[in-house]
């Protein structure tokens, strides 16, 4: 019944889709010419039980010179718990010839992945459809273009009004459940909403990330009794604290915690 009320406001449920970006690959001689196939496999540590896999999407020659550089990935499976923070992506479990190590930078981001639509959004999207009625763009009318072109869910986009760059001006910032919206994903949701003309006749609307703040936390764990646990126990509980403290801040989404918020 949602799918057929959605259909009657001309909105369509958006599909699962795979997360994209860029890896840095390190050479061990920056002289020589290394080849990385396709399908290279990048992976994380463990997190709560389970591993998640980057794959290269095309052959890529390294020229000679060059100490590393930014190859293109594509997550082997859909949904947006691929959407880590920076320096999840660290692993290769089979060693390239010539590669020493790799990592995921920042902005590595460039597509995020994303679950398929649920109920609840779908109905925030359908409800937000009411009030795009109208000759002008309003909040609703660009909620409902970056929801679409950025695959966000319309309760993750913040508008600053008062013209916070000047008269005219209007600024609106994106959230994802997991990881930090790069600057390139940024740029293509811009680029839709200016360069495109899909904005309001006058208006200066940016997007950017959400701004981040950055705190040191100090975190006490208690455990009963730490004499039946070996040293390879207590590292990994010490790595299972630590992925679910960053998971309240959105660096990853194996966890059932209360994320923060703006």
């Amino acid at each position: 019944m949602l799918r057929l009320l959605a259909w009657a406001v001309n909105i369509t449920p958006k599909p699962a889709s795979a997360a994209q970006g860029v890896i840095r690959f390190y050479k061990e001689d920056a002289s020589a010419v290394v080849t990385v196939k396709a399908g290279t496999v990048i992976q994380t540590e463990r997190i709560n039980g389970r591993v998640y896999e980057l794959a290269i999407t095309e052959d890529v020659v390294m020229a000679s010179g060059t100490a590393s550089a930014l190859l293109p990935v594509k997550a082997t499976g859909t949904g947006g718990a691929y959407n880590l923070a920076p320096g999840y992506y660290r692993i290769l479990p089979v060693a390239v010839d010539g590669i020493s190590h790799v990592a995921s930078e920042e902005n590595w981001l460039t597509v995020p992945g994303a679950d398929e639509e649920s109920d609840d959004e779908l109905r925030e999207r359908c409800r937000n459809q009411f009030n795009l009625v109208g000759n002008y763009h309003t909040d609703a009318v660009y909620r409902s273009m970056i929801a679409g072109v950025a695959g966000l869910s319309i309760d993750r986009i913040f508008f600053e009004h008062e013209a916070p760059r000047g008269p005219g001006t209007a600024n609106a910032y994106l959230l994802l459940d997991s990881g930090v919206a790069s600057a390139p994903f940024v740029d293509a949701v811009n680029d839709y909403i200016n360069t495109q003309g899909h904005h309001g006749h006058g208006d200066d609307m940016q997007c950017y990330a959400m701004p981040e703040t950055l705190h040191d936390l100090a975190v006490t764990v208690w455990v009963r009794n730490l004499n039946n646990i070996s040293d390879d126990e207590q590292k990994r509980l010490k790595d299972g604290i630590e992925n679910l403290i960053r998971c309240a801040f959105r660096e990853n989404t194996d966890y059932d915690v209360r994320r923060t918020w703006p």
